[in-house]
């Protein structure tokens, strides 16, 4: 359960996932999919009920341990005024890995990041204040590289292919289901052709969350 303020946000919303599932989450603008996404991630915590993981309760306290091994992309990307390299490392404590050179460019390969070879500084091309000098969706795919660098285990995409075209989109989503070791994916779209990829769809509707056959 959990209200934001006085308004009840979600009534005894269950929802089992498994490890590797691949999962679309639908629902009407207002219906609390992104509540539901900060719940998930430890932003928020329910007002009664529990977070379960791996069959052993995460409380609030420990739900650092939660988002150690999730990754978001948000529809929103935030970019530095910076390299494509260092918005992809974003603050994250890598920097001295030795293989980063060899990371960065396996990521260059799922995430479609070609338009870094016709860019005169490569990795080092500054991508301008919000990432003005890039298109909508070159920022998409530096976002989920750099969620990737993080090694998740679960990859959350909220809208996070809306600026690809449909050929750029399929190739990427059949990228991300290759990574090994294979990731679990929550998918938030109204696109119904991404939710094929999906071996669950649920609804978040009237404060629950339901399973759906059919979109």
């Amino acid at each position: 359960n959990f209200s934001h303020k006085k308004n009840l946000v979600f009534n005894n919303l269950n929802i089992k996932i498994k490890k590797n599932d691949i999962i679309g989450v639908i629902g009407e603008t207002g219906s609390g999919k992104s509540t539901f996404i900060d719940i998930f991630c430890g932003l928020l915590y329910p007002n009664s009920g529990k977070v379960i993981v791996n069959n052993e309760s995460v409380s609030i306290n420990d739900i650092s341990k939660l988002q150690n091994f999730i990754s978001i992309v948000p529809q929103k990307i935030n970019l530095l005024d910076d390299t494509i390299k260092n918005n992809i490392l974003f603050a994250q404590k890598f920097n001295n890995e030795k293989n980063i050179e060899e990371k960065i460019n396996n990521l260059k390969n799922i995430c479609l990041l070609d338009y870094i070879d016709k860019k005169n500084s490569g990795w080092d091309t500054i991508v301008g204040e919000n990432g003005s000098k890039l298109s909508g969706g070159q920022i998409q795919r530096l976002g989920i590289a750099r969620a990737l660098f993080k090694n998740p285990q679960i990859l959350i995409l909220d809208e996070a292919t809306s600026g690809l075209d449909e050929q750029t989109e399929e190739k990427l989503l059949d990228n991300l289901l290759n990574i090994k070791p294979k990731l679990t994916i929550v998918i938030i779209t109204h696109n119904k052709r991404i939710l094929k990829i999906c071996n669950n769809i649920y609804e978040i509707k009237d404060q629950k969350i339901e399973k759906v056959n059919t979109i």
